[in-house]
């Protein structure tokens, strides 16, 4: 922590050193450019007394001071008066050099603009990068920590269950609910250590293998899988599975997709949770969609929650009984990107959650 946040003082002084050098860089270019010009106005004024200084000293000048003096003083301009000859600078000269110290001035202002734009895209993208560093290190801490608390539960109660079975008053219907809620908690270990590997094969597209696939029927299996939780909650799901229907996908990735979003509805939905599963066609793309009647999410989350280890609220502020790893979601983005789909969400709070799980869809099998 010490090291992090010297590094981050060291970033601070050293952006504060490069602004405070490309300001004063700018000052001293306008200094310059102003420098020029005071130079270039005072040579004309010296060169104004010096051709009048010639002037008064030779009567050959006097005759004809304009095309004696005039080829050596092009800046000045000679005019006969009654009493003998006005010496004044050109004022097309004098415009001339302040226009031109008007270009210096803008080239200098662009391209010191030019390098300190540079050198601030440069700081954004290091404070950037070091603040998703930031948040992507605190994210993986929630997460470990969220993990740790995942597999303590199941395992102190298996734990607790083992030695529980060990006790010899037990009759054998004590003993077959005891081993019930063993087979329970293992089945959610069993899905814990599941997802965590899966994450792994996300970041490998290479390691899916698509095959077409009937969606209804890998969804009928997903709700077997999750029958007994859902029974356990109270949950009721309703189902639209048309047959017929294919696509081509990774079973393994759509079924975790698929699972995930099931288990957030049921556990972010109020008991007792009503759920909705709909597979529909549209177009060229088949669209299975999972609804809950929950608390919803807000906007400003709705595209963060997507991100690995992100859970809404801080530990501790998300409804009681409700954990996780923050990885569902991510997992569920990633496996349909991997598989040239898409998941939309549509959320209010209040008003429930909708995810969508969009994938090309194949040829309707018509059956014979």
């Amino acid at each position: 922590m010490r090291t992090k946040r010297l590094l981050l003082w060291l970033y601070l002084i050293f952006l504060v050193t490069i602004l405070a050098q490309a300001g004063w860089w700018l000052v001293y270019l306008r200094r310059e450019g102003e420098h020029y010009l005071n130079l270039q106005i005072q040579r004309m004024r010296t060169d104004q007394l010096h051709a009048a200084y010639l002037l008064q000293s030779s009567r050959e000048i006097q005759a004809d001071p304009e095309g004696t003096l005039g080829p050596y003083f092009p800046d000045l301009v000679f005019r006969p008066t009654p009493t003998g000859t006005d010496i004044r600078i050109d004022p097309d000269a004098e415009r001339a050099i302040r226009s031109e110290a008007a270009r210096r001035r803008r080239m200098f202002f662009w391209e010191g603009g030019f390098f300190l734009t540079l050198l601030l895209a440069g700081a954004s993208m290091v404070y950037v990068a070091y603040r998703r560093e930031h948040a992507f290190r605190r994210s993986r801490e929630l997460f470990l920590a969220g993990v740790t608390h995942e597999f303590k539960t199941p395992l102190a109660s298996l734990s607790l269950y083992g030695e529980t079975l060990e006790r010899p008053e037990l009759d054998a219907a004590q003993r077959e609910r005891i081993l019930g809620h063993m087979g329970e908690d293992l089945q959610r270990l069993r899905l814990m250590v599941e997802q965590v590997l899966a994450v792994s094969r996300a970041e490998s597209p290479a390691a899916l293998h698509l095959a077409v696939l009937d969606p209804a029927a890998l969804a009928q299996q997903v709700l077997r899988d999750l029958s007994g939780l859902a029974a356990r909650e109270g949950a009721e799901i309703r189902t639209e599975l048309p047959e017929g229907e294919r696509v081509r996908a990774d079973e393994t990735a759509l079924a975790t997709a698929l699972r995930n979003l099931l288990l957030n509805a049921i556990h972010y939905s109020p008991p007792p949770a009503r759920i909705a599963l709909r597979i529909a066609r549209d177009g060229r793309w088949l669209r299975l969609a999972v609804s809950d009647e929950g608390p919803g999410i807000p906007r400003r989350e709705q595209k963060r929650i997507f991100q690995s280890f992100y859970r809404i609220g801080e530990a501790g502020r998300r409804p009681a009984g409700i954990h996780g790893s923050g990885l569902g979601l991510y997992l569920v983005k990633r496996n349909l990107e991997a598989m040239g789909g898409r998941v939309e969400l549509e959320s209010a709070p209040g008003a429930g959650s909708t995810f969508t799980l969009v994938l090309p869809a194949l040829a309707t099998d018509t059956g014979d």
